[in-house]
């Protein structure tokens, strides 16, 4: 696990190995104000969600206390399990808490983390996060730092994850498969199949490979839930373990337990299950939820049609054990959201004609593998299955060219339509001719005779480096034109006679760039540039 195989470089490896480019390409990356306070909105649902089944399980874990000190010898096994059970649960919490607020360090600094800390009244620094658009750390830290036994700090999550699943899965395995297969699938950490490169790609790649910090974070929180909500279902079924008959029930509890997470996308499912703590095993409760019986098992399965703040609320009736009907109520709170996915544009948020345009798009919990893109207006040249693409488009300047994200949300194969983004179609501006020096600086009025003939000066298509439109061209030819004597050159570098000629020049001497030809870089039209002089000092 952790890369490809039988592929020539992993994900990994593109990504140390291009660095620089990648860093330099993140700061052109605008991601939707909306989407990202989006993000937020969720963050802070989990949470929610998290001290609802936090102080669901304080109770749960009391509860089986009291009952194990009514009667040890029937429920130490069980109690004892819960108890490994619940610092096996926080371990893994705090494992990943810590991992958040390591990205959150290096987006906002540690100053600003350690004073959130400080002030928050949760003492949480990755629920107020400054730089939440910043999708460079999060890849940084989980795919490029190392931990401490030398593996990258994703892997050693994965790890970390793989082996609290394994445990859950061991607890139940004898007597419940259902639930078995359930913990498989909510902390699924297997590779994962790429038919485009044929290669296997690491969980922890597809996960935060170029997220925003606000979507891995929030990722992060979501496997928070999940932790807590199977805690609470793994401490009532080693309770049911227990001999309920032995036990003398006081307290009449109703829970609704959480199969997915309360977060759901229109046109998913949301799924709970309502459960009764501590009964007798031989008395079967029945389950009613807005007036309607919903079957023996308490399976609650509802279609989530519209976005929103959902609240489930019902009763259970049981016998006690003197033939009384007892009716217990229960409510929990869930949210449906809308479908939505960042399109960003990793030069400005416009769309060039004959140009191929850069996009990066991601799906937060979705990985990349299982997204799709169409173009309305324009054609797709280039899409590596990472959350980059490249759109071209031939239409009038004015036109409209629509990016469509659809993404199997839930791993059924159903294709969900996750956002559709309009770029109104402008003309790609005429850029004017730059010599770029040897240390990487563009000049076009005045350079050293000595710097222009050494051989690796060349002269560039650009339009400066104080715009923020930052495009790649390729030059086909220029020709130099000096006291009347023209000499060419195919390509951008100067030729053999035109550095010779350079280097018998005297200062002062003015050089005449003409009949620069240039074409986008991927192939377009050749055109021609402005002339310009470049003065020898």
């Amino acid at each position: 696990m952790g890369g490809a195989k039988n592929c020539p470089e992993t994900p990994r490896q593109k990504m140390i190995g291009m660095m620089y480019l990648v860093l330099t390409a993140m700061l052109a990356l605008n991601v939707s104000t909306d989407i990202l306070n989006g993000f937020t909105m969720v963050d802070k649902s989990l949470h929610s969600s998290i001290d609802a089944a936090t102080n669901r399980n304080t109770q749960l874990y009391a509860d089986f206390k009291t009952a194990h000190d009514d009667n040890p010898e029937k429920t130490q096994e069980m109690y004892d399990q819960a108890l490994l059970l619940h610092r096996q649960a926080d371990s893994l919490f705090d494992y990943i808490q810590d991992f958040k607020t390591q990205i959150v360090i290096l987006a906002d600094g540690e100053k600003k983390v350690t004073e959130r800390i400080n002030s928050d009244e949760h003492g949480d620094p990755t629920r107020a996060i400054n730089s939440k658009d910043n999708n460079n750390v999060t890849g940084q830290y989980a795919l490029v730092n190392l931990a401490s036994d030398g593996r990258t700090n994703g892997a050693h999550l994965r790890e970390n994850i793989t082996r609290y699943r394994d445990y859950l899965c061991k607890l139940v395995h004898e007597h419940d498969p259902h639930m078995e297969a359930e913990y498989q699938r909510i902390f699924a950490t297997d590779e994962e199949y790429n038919e485009h490169d044929k290669c296997y790609y690491s969980w922890e790649e597809a996960v935060f490979h170029n997220m925003p910090v606000s979507a891995s974070v929030t990722v992060l929180t979501k496997i928070q839930n999940d932790i807590r909500a199977t805690e609470g279902q793994l401490i009532q079924y080693l309770m049911g373990r227990t001999d309920a008959a032995d036990l003398r029930v006081n307290k009449y509890e109703a829970h609704v337990i959480p199969l997915t997470s309360d977060y759901v996308l229109r046109g998913g499912r949301y799924q709970a299950r309502i459960v009764l703590a501590a009964v007798d095993s031989t008395k079967t409760p029945q389950y009613f939820v807005d007036g309607q019986e919903i079957g023996p098992d308490g399976l609650y399965d509802v279609l989530a049609s519209n976005p929103g703040s959902k609240t489930i609320e019902g009763y259970l009736t049981f016998l006690d054990n003197e033939g009384n009907p007892i009716e217990v109520p229960f409510s929990h709170d869930y949210t449906v959201g809308e479908p939505a996915a960042s399109v960003s544009n990793m030069e400005l948020n416009a769309i060039y004609a004959d140009y191929n345009n850069k996009y990066s798009v991601s799906v937060p919990g979705v990985s990349p593998g299982n997204v799709r893109i169409r173009v309305e207006g324009g054609q797709l040249t280039k899409d590596d299955k990472r959350g980059h693409i490249e759109v071209r488009t031939s239409v009038a300047p004015g036109q409209k060219v629509k990016i469509i994200v659809s993404a199997d949300v839930d791993g059924s194969g159903k294709m969900v339509t996750m956002s559709q983004d309009e770029y109104v179609v402008r003309a790609l501006p005429k850029p004017q001719g730059w010599i770029k020096l040897p240390n990487g600086k563009t000049v076009r009025e005045k350079a050293a005779g000595t710097t222009l003939s050494a051989g690796n000066t060349e002269v560039v298509a650009s339009y400066g480096d104080d715009v923020l439109l930052k495009l790649d061209f390729d030059i086909v030819g220029f020709q130099t034109r000096v006291n009347g004597k023209e000499l060419r050159s195919n390509g951008s570098h100067f030729s053999a006679d035109q550095m010779n000629q350079i280097k018998k020049l005297k200062k002062g001497t003015l050089i005449k760039i003409e009949n620069v030809r240039y074409k986008p870089k991927g192939g377009g039209k050749e055109s021609n540039l402005e002339s310009f002089v470049i003065e020898l000092v």
